[in-house]
């Protein structure tokens, strides 16, 4: 007799929404090709990184290429990498304005997840440690480390935030539609410490283009607050500027904390967003 393994339990398993979301995040990172690691610092490794202009006090006459240095009139010296593990830390808004579905896409909050967790996976193909900002005292590596972090980011309640672990990288995720104190608070920490981190916007076509006419109930997610509008065209151009005013305090917050700021929109694949991630979060200690 033939004994079949129940199936019951892996489709009820594929059927939880951040089932789905782990799977996709796996197949997204799998796409990117992995290249040379960006996060490194100069050091006593074998990698060769870069040349750099020769100095009297600092190097000996041992350390110079000569080869390099043929080609021009100043002395060079080889620079190696030195490979330091570091700790990616990472937050995505669950509000519920981030559940807003478009026609035909996924929820604002699932792009989010998904980028977000590819990231991690990448990090920790990459020898990195992994984190949640809500659980600074639990950082990982490995399926351990990604399994505590998926549940983190499938947890919709509130959490405090630690803006200060040393020697890591944020990447926090939102559409930053909602008040921005925390996040400008956070951000300004974490830039005192010495931080290196990116914003990644997530934000849906319509936020963009406001295609709304004539008569037009807005109303949030909750069901809680409503707006009526007999001629929605009539308010569009005070949205766009509201719109506008808000992606450039997102602008300077990074600016001002020399962090990284990307943009996703919904209606847009994944995989590119990844990689600007990617090439974005390898730029610690470049700043």
């Amino acid at each position: 007799m033939i004994t079949l393994n129940d199936p019951r339990p892996e489709a009820h398993r594929l059927a939880d929404p951040f089932a789905g979301v782990l799977l996709h995040a796996k197949s997204l990172a799998r796409q990117v090709i992995m290249g040379e690691h960006g996060r490194r610092d100069t050091g006593a490794g074998e990698e060769f990184w870069q040349y750099r202009p020769y100095e009297t006090y600092l190097d000996g006459m041992n350390a110079i290429d000569w080869r390099r240095s043929a080609k021009s009139d100043d002395l060079f010296v080889r620079q190696y990498e030195h490979k330091v593990s570091q700790t990616l830390m990472i937050w995505v808004d669950h509000a519920d304005r981030m559940q807003s579905v478009p026609a035909r896409d996924q929820s604002k909050s699932y792009h989010a997840a998904v980028v977000a967790m590819a990231t991690t996976i990448l990090a920790d193909h990459m020898g990195e440690k992994i984190g949640h900002l809500s659980e600074p005292d639990k950082l990982g590596r490995g399926e351990s480390a990604l399994a505590r972090i998926a549940s983190r980011l499938s947890d919709q309640g509130d959490a405090v935030l630690h803006p200060s672990v040393p020697k890591s990288v944020t990447l926090l995720v939102s559409d930053f539609l909602g008040d921005m104190n925390e996040i400008t608070n956070l951000v300004a920490q974490a830039a005192d410490a010495g931080q290196y981190g990116v914003l990644l916007q997530v934000t849906e076509p319509r936020e963009h283009a406001f295609p709304f006419k004539g008569r037009t109930v807005f109303q949030d997610i909750s069901g809680r607050q409503t707006h009526k509008a007999e001629v929605a065209q009539d308010i569009r151009q005070a949205y766009l500027a509201r719109f506008a005013e808000r992606r450039d305090q997102l602008v300077d917050i990074a600016r001002r904390a020399q962090w990284g700021l990307v943009d996703h929109v919904t209606s847009d694949p994944m995989l590119g967003c990844l990689q600007k991630l990617h090439v974005y979060l390898g730029r610690r200690g470049t700043r």
